[in-house]
């Protein structure tokens, strides 16, 4: 599924993709670029990408909610999950929560939200190569704070949190695994 809406922002609304089981041989299993409003996606079944991310969520001034439905599980054939709102000055937040399982080749779930939050809950266990859990982002971030993360299996750090600026206004950072 692909929907991208950078081409056109003066006739966008938000995105809104309810999905159960897909594979995606060659390509990401979803993937989305956003404009003006926010992005959810909620996928209860398995998601299966050869080759590039699993869910791969873009938005210039909007939110991003990707939600499992506490079913859903992403197998990555790059990244499991990307959630990207980078956009400065206006960027949006990003939660990323209730999947059973998140495996990836690279990096298992990574959230960029500049000046937005990070809520990253209820994630079942993630396997991956890269990074289980990367956040960059200048706002306050949550991982596993309202429900711990289960078993984190990485082939580097399993959460890593970078505020990328050295600023006074940098978010409070709580991580639990």
């Amino acid at each position: 599924i692909e929907v991208d809406q950078l081409f056109d922002p003066a006739n966008n609304g938000p995105i809104i993709i309810n999905a159960t089981d897909i594979t995606a041989n060659g390509g990401f299993g979803i993937r989305t670029r956003g404009d003006e409003d926010d992005t959810a996606i909620t996928v209860t079944g398995t998601l299966q990408s050869g080759g590039a991310t699993g869910i791969y969520a873009t938005s210039t001034t909007g939110n991003i909610m990707i939600r499992g439905g506490g079913t859903g599980i992403i197998n990555g054939g790059d990244s499991g999950i990307i959630a990207d709102t980078r956009f400065l000055p206006l960027g949006g937040n990003v939660v990323i929560s209730d999947f059973t399982a998140v495996t990836s080749v690279d990096t298992g779930i990574w959230a960029l939200a500049d000046t937005g939050t990070v809520n990253i809950d209820s994630i079942g266990s993630v396997n991956t190569g890269g990074h289980g859990v990367l956040v960059n982002s200048t706002g306050t971030v949550s991982v596993g704070q309202t429900a711990a993360m289960g078993p984190i299996f990485s082939g580097q750090n399993g959460i890593f949190i970078e505020q990328l600026f050295d600023s006074s206004s940098n978010g409070s950072i709580f991580a639990s695994a």
